[in-house]
């Protein structure tokens, strides 16, 4: 299985848990990431968090200046 890769705009995670990690580092501990809706897409994926186990998922819309706490479609997400 090959693994999804993303770039949130920002990710909560305890003290020191990307240190030494690299440009990829593994999203176990992280407990939230901050994203923003794209300008083509006004639903940015949560598919790969929900994939990765993160619970919580902060989501911008950067047209309406509004933001959503997601953790619903995190938990129903099946893969």
């Amino acid at each position: 299985m090959n693994a999804v890769r993303a770039r949130p705009y920002g990710a909560l995670a305890p003290r020191r848990h990307f240190a030494g990690q690299g440009e990829w580092a593994p999203t176990s501990g992280v407990l939230m990431t901050v994203d923003m809706t794209s300008y083509d897409d006004d639903h940015a994926s949560a598919c790969p968090y929900a994939a990765a186990g993160i619970p919580l998922r902060v989501l911008t819309d950067h047209r309406s200046g509004t933001f959503a706490v997601n953790t619903e479609e995190l938990k129903n997400y099946t893969g």
